[in-house]
């Protein structure tokens, strides 16, 4: 569970034990901010200056790739996204809270963590703020990353005498303060240059929603006051 979806857990338990009600958060449908699927050529300039498309090619088909030892960014003007939803009170504040979907491509030779290759990382950071570090194999190494791939173990495209595999609807949530706009970066570590190691990304949605939520403090503090109790009941 990454760092962000770990505050959400805790933050929910903290709103349970104290009794504070997410009335209308968990009806409310998040904004979809922006989607694309990068089929047509048409000028993308919310894209950084170094964006990358692939025609169509073997599994993958038109994408935002290959890149090795690089990145690619979204820049987003965020709109006002209403009045937040959520617990109000001392011990609360307000975030808006992002859900970003994408189809995540690990083409050719990734080792994630092993004795000879080093650590093969992905990485997605939001306004600076990392949000994911997450290491892949398509050779066998360890992975570090909790995904489960749609296809793989076969070339998908691309070099013949490596596997590839192809991650869909990868989701991430995050929370910003309100009233800042969005710089999305996807990036890599460690790898070796596109005729050895690549990726690229796809079908990219970015949601937003309005919130106001516990203080870290807070549901820290709640949701041990929970475990404790939890233990003292099972001792009886």
């Amino acid at each position: 569970m990454d760092l962000f979806r770990s505050k959400r857990v805790l933050a929910l338990a903290a709103a349970a034990v104290c009794g504070v009600g997410f009335a209308g958060q968990a009806d409310a449908a998040p904004t979809l901010l922006y989607s694309t699927s990068f089929d047509t050529p048409a000028a993308v300039p919310e894209w950084s200056s170094n964006y990358w498309r692939v025609e169509e090619h073997g599994q993958f088909g038109i994408f935002n790739g290959r890149y090795s030892q690089g990145w690619t960014a979204l820049s987003l003007n965020i709109p006002n996204l209403g009045p937040a939803s959520g617990p109000t009170g001392a011990g609360t504040y307000a975030v808006n809270r992002f859900t970003v979907v994408f189809d995540l491509f690990i083409i050719d030779s990734w080792d994630a963590a092993n004795s000879y290759g080093g650590f093969d990382h992905f990485l997605v950071s939001a306004n600076g703020q990392q949000v994911i570090d997450w290491g892949f194999t398509n050779t066998g190494g360890q992975q570090r990353n909790p995904l489960t791939p749609s296809r793989s173990g076969t070339d998908l495209g691309f070099s013949p005498t490596a596997p590839d595999s192809i991650y869909r609807n990868v989701t991430l949530t995050f929370d910003l303060a309100p009233g800042q706009n969005l710089f999305l970066k996807f990036y890599d570590q460690n790898l070796g240059g596109v005729s050895d190691e690549g990726w690229g990304i796809d079908n990219v949605s970015v949601y937003g929603e309005a919130l106001r939520v516990p203080t870290p403090s807070v549901a820290m503090g709640l949701t041990a006051g929970l475990s404790l109790l939890g233990r003292r009941r099972r001792v009886k």
